[in-house]
């Protein structure tokens, strides 16, 4: 026998990434998706440095008083050649979720 979960339907064109600029600022973020009952009924997915979710769980992670940046999703073929010359020198990736693509340039190191 097996559990169901009850997920509730994503739309797409809503989801937001945040992006931080530190773990720690993430750890936090997905803290209150695990603890606050303010966030358990949005989805949530984490990437590297960042936080998939629609965007009224983004406001509330701001409200709460984290910082970070807002990405939205973008189309493959709406990418500029700058972005394009970026994905092909490795200076950024594309980050898939929930059918979403959100264009994420690499922190350098330097």
């Amino acid at each position: 026998m097996s559990a169901s979960v009850n997920v509730p339907e994503i739309n797409t064109a809503d989801l937001q990434l945040a992006k931080f600029q530190s773990k720690k600022e993430l750890c936090r973020a997905n803290s209150f998706f695990r603890k606050d009952k303010k966030f358990t009924n949005f989805p949530w997915a984490t990437g590297p440095l960042s936080l998939v979710a629609p965007s009224k769980a983004i406001l509330l992670l701001k409200t709460n008083g984290l910082k970070f940046y807002v990405k939205k999703p973008i189309k493959e073929s709406d990418l500029t050649p700058k972005q394009n010359r970026s994905l092909d020198e490795d200076k950024a990736i594309l980050f898939g979720c929930w059918g979403a693509v959100f264009f994420l340039e690499r922190i350098s190191s330097c």
